[in-house]
Formats: structure tokens, C-alpha cells, sequence
């Protein structure tokens, strides 16, 4: 129900038109789309520093 609501409330709140409101969404959506590969490009990153600082604290304490 989050989809087909999002418009209204944005119009309400904001006052801005509704072409504008869903162009927004649109474009956020897309940027969305887009960094989702660098997503995970940045969570095997994040893992690899987590498995040397984990690896680390081991082998200190």
C-alpha cells in the first residue's frame, strides 16, 4: 500500500503538482537502479574489513 499512496501524501505535504511529485519518484527510483550494483561492490568490501578485524581481535585477546 506504500506505492500507490506515496504521490498523495508527497502532494499533500509538499504542494507540489502531482507530475512533479512522480517525476521525482521517478528519478529516485532510477538513481536507485543505478547504485544498486555499487551496492554490492561496497558490501563485499565492508565483509572482507569486518573478517580481518574480527580475525584480528582473535587473535589479540
Amino acid at each position: 500500500m506504500y506505492i500507490p499512496f506515496t504521490p498523495v501524501f508527497f502532494h499533500s505535504v509538499t504542494g507540489l503538482s502531482f507530475a512533479v511529485v512522480g517525476a521525482v519518484l521517478t528519478a529516485t527510483g532510477l538513481a536507485g537502479l543505478g547504485v544498486l550494483p555499487l551496492a554490492g561492490t561496497a558490501g563485499a568490501a565492508v565483509d572482507k574489513v569486518l573478517r580481518a578485524l574480527r580475525a584480528a581481535a582473535h587473535a589479540a585477546g
